[in-house]
């Protein structure tokens, strides 16, 4: 006997079938091995197919959660609203303030935005700009700069009505 095509050893085939039927048993066989091969998969075939997949993925859950988080103010520190929202519960934090109305330019991202305020029955326009650097302060040290910019806005606004006046 012969040993079977891709035995390890030489022990004989153990297929007992002859002519046609087994040439076809043994092509069987042999696809059936090949078969198997072909649905492993490698890593370099996991890295090369599904690292695309998953940047495509996560690129459109970033578009998702943009137009989410843009769409409509939910009051969140951080995201598109996240400096707005930090500048106006600083401003809310700050005694004898008032605020009466606020403005957003929305666009790709919030570019400019602003409040008028009250203070002490005054009113008084606060805009922060794309790169105001106010923007990016928190929690006690924006409190302390906006306290700074509302006493320079209301110095301006005393000087204005003295030079309206004179």
């Amino acid at each position: 006997m012969q040993p079977c095509k891709g035995a390890t050893s030489n022990e004989p085939c153990k297929h007992t079938y002859s002519g046609n039927r087994a040439r076809k048993t043994m092509l069987e066989d042999e696809n059936t091995a090949s078969a198997g091969k072909e649905k492993i998969l490698t890593l370099p075939f996991v890295l090369f197919a599904g690292i695309p997949i998953l940047l495509a993925v996560l690129a459109v859950a970033g578009v998702i959660y943009w137009r989410w988080d843009a769409d409509h103010n939910r009051g969140h520190h951080y995201g598109y609203w996240g400096q707005f929202n930090r500048t106006k519960n600083a401003l809310k934090s700050l005694p004898g303030v008032r605020i009466t109305k606020s403005l957003a330019n929305e666009d790709i991202t919030l570019e400019e935005f602003g409040f008028n305020i009250e203070v002490e029955g005054k009113p008084v326009l606060l805009r922060f700009g794309e790169s105001d650097p106010i923007r990016k302060l928190k929690g006690d040290d924006l409190v302390a700069a906006l306290s700074e910019r509302i006493q320079a806005q209301k110095i301006l606004l005393l000087l204005l009505h003295v030079a309206q006046g004179a």
